[in-house]
């Protein structure tokens, strides 16, 4: 017996936005049974993340994250459902998780033994969407929990925090832990309907659009003029730069990603102008890759996790928000790539490949 699959193939190195050409989906066969000791999943949900751009690379150049090899499936975060275990600690029907980026963009995977101590069963009963485990109860909350309180920590009640790309899977959750430790929370975002999302839904205290007010330095004066205290950078560029003049004496930078860099070539890649600030200014300035706390620090993230689920648990959900955009289908998901890279989500990019 088999079973009709689907795969996402990582097909060629791209040199600006991935398309179908770089992603290839493919049709197989695979067994219906798990392997000796493993596992058989079926998936039923995917994150999409910025960082996998940076995978899509060479792997001859070496950075902070594993390169996706060509001709293997793409993989990332992920939820499956158990169809067939061969390990005494699944059973038929367990939802699990992987620890790290192990899921594949398939209908379904097989896990070998050897894998199978990289997947970690999660409860599909506690009332909380499973979706969250690969959004703000996973890498995305733990990335905003950790940077906030412990990278640009301590913060004060009363500082001003500018976030950018501010409604996405990290932005919406950093905002909303500034706004509970009593931090102005302002927000860059793309569209008018992301401004009155985090604004209105979540509560911060300003927000723009950048595609109608594209002059940065004329943005943070009109939206913070008692100055920046923290900025936290999801996007690099040209409002990365802006901040470097905007931030106050002793001000913080957070570098958590720079999505607006990611489709271009080196010597396409924004030149920054405003550099002398930070020793003009004193800042501090700070990057961080998550994958180091998953890795090297498995207890920290545990402990972020439970505090993070306090947080979505409240009030039925109510008091903490996660926004979501989820796509339907194996087939879209490129085009699901594609609107990540460029802007056009609404929250956390999820695939959803089955119920």
């Amino acid at each position: 017996m088999s079973l009709q699959n689907q795969s996402l193939i990582f097909a060629k190195i791209p040199t600006g936005l991935p398309t179908s050409e770089h992603l290839r989906l493919i049709s197989s066969e695979i067994p219906s049974n798990a392997p000796a000791g493993g596992l058989l999943l079926q998936t039923l949900y995917l994150s999409l993340d910025p960082y996998m751009r940076g995978c899509m690379r060479d792997p001859k150049i070496k950075t902070y994250s594993d390169a996706y090899i060509v001709g293997k499936t793409f993989s990332n975060y992920g939820i499956s459902r158990v169809i067939e275990s061969n390990d005494m600690r699944f059973t038929r029907g367990d939802i699990v998780v992987p620890r790290i980026a192990k899921t594949e963009f398939s209908l379904y995977q097989v896990v070998s033994a050897a894998e199978v101590p990289l997947f970690t069963i999660v409860s599909a009963e506690n009332g909380i969407p499973l979706t969250y485990y690969i959004g703000v109860l996973g890498m995305p909350g733990v990335t905003a929990y950790h940077s906030l309180m412990n990278v640009a920590g301590p913060v004060k009640s009363g500082e001003t925090i500018l976030i950018s790309a501010a409604a996405g899977a990290v932005g919406q959750i950093v905002g909303q832990l500034a706004k509970l430790n009593g931090l102005r929370v302002v927000g860059s975002v793309g569209s008018d309907e992301k401004v009155k999302f985090v604004t209105e839904e979540l509560g911060f205290d300003a927000a723009w659009n950048y595609k109608k007010e594209p002059d940065y330095y004329a943005a943070i004066d009109k939206y913070i003029p008692e100055g920046i205290d923290i900025y936290y950078d999801n996007v690099g560029g040209p409002i990365l730069d802006a901040a470097f003049a905007k931030t106050k004496v002793y001000g913080r930078i957070i570098s958590c990603g720079a999505i607006s860099q990611y489709n271009l070539l080196p010597e396409e890649r924004y030149g920054y102008k405003n550099l002398v600030e930070i020793f003009q200014r004193r800042l501090t300035v700070k990057g961080f890759i998550t994958r180091d706390l998953f890795v090297n620090h498995p207890e920290s993230v545990k402990e972020i996790k439970n505090e993070m689920a306090k947080l979505v648990e409240k009030d039925g959900g109510a008091s903490f928000l996660f926004k979501e955009d989820i796509t339907e289908g194996i087939e879209n998901t490129i085009t699901a790539f594609q609107g990540l890279l460029t802007g056009k989500n609404n929250g956390k990019v999820i695939m959803k490949f089955s119920s």
